[in-house]
């Protein structure tokens, strides 16, 4: 029955100390002079650095060691034990951010209170009320005074009602200001931290990226080496380079399924299905392992050098075949009765073994001549066959002087590849 008595005492005794606490300061030194240290609960939960946890013996306490340790607040705490419960106390040491709190449960927040309308009234309340007037600030040097003019600031620089920041679904208000939020991703310790600028974890994802959204909504990461970017109809790309998205001297031809900007050089194409950029006109393959194409002209050549320069103007060199592959992929109809890369070179009179590739200055390996080609027309001809070109469909090759050639010459080129990452 004794112990019953003795347990009820103490949680009358713990429940008046409760109520206490919720007004830091005595009623009776509410007219006391107004340097008198208080502090009052807010309406928040406070977010930063706090001391060891200290048990307190009465509740006049925890303001008196944030004063001394100049803080400007602090968090009371309730320990249960032995049927009642006692306080501790835990000083402000480094303030972060203020969030809303939905409910009157322990631990409580407290800060110092210079306002002249807050002092010896119950809480919580809104952080604009402590600071409204923060009363003596402006007239003796201390350290809680400038805690309470830095909170200011921050509340300025977070600009909310209530000086609180709402950040969405994986994010994390950022550090050092915690002014503004930030995509965030899970530390394998379990903390969040955030992503480096201009990443976020997508849908799915654990790790941070660069991303962007794809027309139909779809957000995916940008490869490494790339950055998100946008092209001239505004679509999200991810880009070889950061400002002007593709190199200087190429545009955007067009992207690949992931949303990846292939950029060519100007006066190229991307081909269809590949990331290989060709001169226009030009096709890639994977037989010549380069992109071929045909050149028509409107001047006669009448020696190699002026041969070779058909392909040089369109940046090419004249096709050299090596072997029945590429001599086959010749055998369209717009390659009919074009000239080829195979030559008599200029200082050399003509022989039936004198041809050379013009691209390096070889002897063919491969040859597909027409029957009792080459000829150098029998000797009948003023001129010497030197030049070569694909006779009709079957791309069987004969030997022809400058003056029985038609205006097109088969030329290749090295593909540009469009996405380097």
């Amino acid at each position: 029955m004794f112990e019953k008595t003795q347990n009820a005492l103490r949680i009358n005794e713990a429940f008046r100390a409760d109520k206490c606490a919720q007004r830091i300061r005595p009623s009776h030194m509410c007219t006391e002079q107004r340097d008198l240290v208080s502090y009052v609960r807010m309406d928040y939960v406070i977010h930063g650095s706090f001391s060891e946890k200290m048990i307190v013996n009465n509740l006049k306490q925890c303001p008196d060691r944030a004063d001394r340790n100049d803080s400007f607040g602090f968090v009371l705490e309730r320990e249960y034990g032995n049927g009642a419960f006692n306080y501790s106390c835990r000083i402000l040491k480094e303030f972060h951010f203020l969030e809303k709190r939905n409910n009157s449960d322990y631990p409580w927040y407290y800060l110092q209170d210079k306002s002249s309308n807050n002092q010896c009234k119950d809480g919580p309340f809104p952080v604009s009320q402590v600071l409204q007037d923060r009363g003596q600030c402006d007239q003796k040097n201390d350290p809680k005074c400038q805690q309470l003019k830095d909170l200011d600031i921050h509340c300025k620089a977070v600009n909310t009602t209530g000086c609180t920041l709402s950040c969405g679904e994986n994010e994390i208000r950022k550090a050092p200001d915690f002014t503004f939020c930030c995509p965030a991703y899970e530390k394998e310790n379990g903390q969040k931290a955030c992503c480096p600028d201009g990443e976020r974890v997508i849908p799915g994802a654990k790790e941070c990226c660069a991303t962007i959204t794809l027309p139909k909504g779809k957000q995916v990461c940008c490869p490494k080496k790339t950055f998100p970017g946008n092209d001239k109809n505004g679509i999200e790309l991810c880009c070889p380079e950061k400002e002007s998205c593709c190199p200087e001297g190429q545009e955007i031809a067009t992207s690949s399924a992931e949303g990846v900007a292939i950029c060519c050089p100007k006066g190229m194409t991307v081909i269809d299905g590949t990331s290989k950029c060709c001169l226009n006109d030009f096709d890639y393959t994977d037989v010549f392992g380069k992109c071929v194409g045909v050149v028509n002209f409107d001047r006669i050549p009448t020696s190699t050098k002026e041969l070779m320069q058909l392909c040089a103007d369109k940046k090419s060199s004249p096709v050299k075949i090596e072997n029945e592959d590429q001599n086959k992929y010749l055998r369209g109809g717009k390659f009919r009765n074009a000239l080829i890369g195979l030559a008599i070179p200029d200082d050399q009179e003509w022989a039936e073994d004198g041809f050379r590739w013009l691209v390096d200055g070889s002897k063919p390996t491969f040859v597909n001549w027409v029957a009792e080609e080459p000829n150098n027309g029998d000797g009948m001809s003023d001129e010497i066959e030197r030049f070569v070109l694909l006779h009709n469909k079957g791309s069987k090759w004969k030997d022809v002087s400058s003056t029985d050639i038609e205006p097109f010459i088969i030329c290749m080129a090295e593909a540009h590849e469009g996405s380097e990452y």
